[in-house]
């Protein structure tokens, strides 16, 4: 299925530029569920909204270090260790561009599942012992 975005930059100084139409193909985008546990899956369109709506009232959000996806996860994941933010469970990840939140395409969710998991790390806290994602 093949959908338009309409992308509107109020601040163009050309009718032209204030307005960009762009297709896209869904049928081969969503987001990528992983955990720390290693587990990974990419999740389709509607799958992705139905996540994000059964956490809306209980997320955080975090940016991936300094890539352009974001994690979704459900709130008291977050571990704070020295200044560093760790995420302890399983997270949706998505795409932030200028405009707004994307879907993942196959390259996105190859790129955001490598780079999690180059910052899966294990650690020791007050004696008990963390696997976790380094988020910044």
């Amino acid at each position: 299925m093949e959908a338009y975005i309409i992308d509107f930059n109020p601040y163009s100084k050309t009718i032209e530029g204030m307005i960009n139409v762009r297709a896209i193909n869904l049928d081969n985008v969503g987001a990528l569920v992983i955990g720390t546990n290693r587990e990974a899956r990419k999740t389709d369109l509607e799958e992705t909204v139905d996540i994000l709506e059964n956490l809306q009232e209980h997320m955080d959000c975090e940016m991936i270090g300094k890539t352009n996806f974001a994690a979704f996860f459900p709130k008291g994941r977050e571990v704070d260790v020295q200044g560093d933010k760790f995420l302890v469970g399983s997270m949706i990840v998505l795409k932030v561009t200028e405009y707004g939140l994307e879907p993942l395409d196959e390259n996105d969710y190859e790129l955001a599942k490598n780079e999690l998991e180059s910052r899966r790390i294990s650690f020791s806290e007050n004696g008990k012992k963390y696997v976790a994602f380094k988020l910044s």
